[in-house]
């Protein structure tokens, strides 16, 4: 994947929903309640290398896929 590790030093506040994420994961650490699995079939030839452009793209614009 392309791209940096967005490294911003600015504050954002956060917002109810994730505040409760917060709540949660101090009441049961290294849990899996924001975990959202997805799987999906792709039939047919698939091109990787436009696959992994279109990824990147995707990453490339949106900090949040970007963060640690």
């Amino acid at each position: 994947m392309k791209g940096e590790p967005s490294m911003t030093e600015d504050n954002a506040p956060v917002s109810f929903a994730q505040q409760r994420l917060w709540f949660l994961d101090q009441l049961v650490p290294d849990n899996a309640f924001y975990n959202i699995p997805h799987i999906r079939r792709l039939r047919g030839q698939v091109d990787v290398d436009v696959l992994e452009r279109a990824v990147s793209e995707i990453v490339a614009r949106h900090e949040v896929l970007r963060t640690r």
